[in-house]
C-alpha cells in the first residue's frame, strides 16, 4: 500500500503532466486511461500497475520495467522503446503500430489480438507468449525470438522475418503471404494451415512446405 506522502508525489508528478518520467518508482499504481503520449520515461518501474487503456503513443521509452502490469488495449503507436521489460504483463488488444523496439522483453505474457503493424522489431524476446490473432503486418524483425510461442491465426503479411526464430512456435492458421523467413529457425514449428503465396520466401522448398502442412493460395 502506497503511503500518502508517495501518492501525493505520484499526483503532482502526473498532474503537471511533466515530459520526463525519469526513475519514478511507480509500481502498483491505478493509472488506467491516463494520457502517457510525447513522453520521454527512462528507467521508471511502472511494474504490477493499472496501465489499462493507457495512451503511451509517439513516447521515448528507455530502461523501463512493466512486467506483470495490465496493458490491455494501450496503444504505444509510433513510440521508441529500449531496453525494457514487460515479462508476464498482459497487452491483450494491446497497439505497437509504427514504433521502434530495441532489446524489448515480451517473455511469458498475454498477447491477444495485439497489433504490431509496420513496426520495426530488433533483439526482441517473445518466449513463450501466448499472442494469438495478432496482427505483424508489414514489420520488419532482427534477431527477434518467438520460441514456443504460441501465435495461432496470427498475420504476417508482407513482412520481413529474416534471421529470427519460431522453434517450436504454434504458426498454425498464420497468414504468411509475402513473408521473408529465409535464414530463419522453424524448425518443429506448427505450421499446419499456414496460409503462403508465391511471394512467400521460405528456408525450404514450396514441395517441403506442403509436406508440413501449409497451404499455397
Amino acid at each position: 500500500m502506497l503511503n500518502n506522502n508517495f501518492e501525493n508525489m505520484v499526483d503532482n508528478t502526473l498532474s503537471n503532466l511533466a515530459l520526463t518520467l525519469k526513475n519514478k518508482d511507480l509500481r502498483s499504481y491505478d493509472l488506467h486511461n491516463f494520457n502517457f503520449s510525447h513522453r520521454n520515461i527512462f528507467g521508471t518501474n511502472l511494474g504490477a500497475c493499472d496501465l489499462r487503456n493507457a495512451d503511451i503513443s509517439l513516447s521515448s521509452i528507455t530502461d523501463a520495467n512493466f512486467s506483470r502490469t495490465d496493458l490491455s488495449y494501450s496503444n504505444f503507436s509510433n513510440s521508441i522503446i529500449k531496453r525494457s521489460s514487460f515479462k508476464l504483463a498482459c497487452l491483450n488488444f494491446a497497439v505497437f503500430d509504427d514504433a521502434s523496439l530495441h532489446e524489448i522483453h515480451f517473455r511469458d505474457l498475454e498477447l491477444l489480438k495485439s497489433s504490431f503493424r509496420k513496426t520495426k522489431l530488433d533483439n526482441v524476446s517473445f518466449l513463450h507468449s501466448d499472442i494469438m490473432d495478432s496482427s505483424f503486418n508489414l514489420c520488419r524483425a532482427r534477431a527477434c525470438s518467438f520460441n514456443n510461442a504460441n501465435m495461432w491465426h496470427s498475420s504476417f503479411l508482407k513482412s520481413d522475418l529474416r534471421n529470427c526464430s519460431f522453434f517450436k512456435t504454434n504458426l498454425r492458421n498464420c497468414d504468411l503471404r509475402g513473408a521473408d523467413f529465409r535464414e530463419t529457425n522453424l524448425d518443429d514449428a506448427d505450421l499446419v494451415g499456414a496460409r503462403i503465396n508465391k511471394n512467400t520466401r521460405l528456408p525450404f522448398s514450396f514441395s517441403r512446405a506442403k509436406e508440413l502442412g501449409m497451404v499455397l493460395v
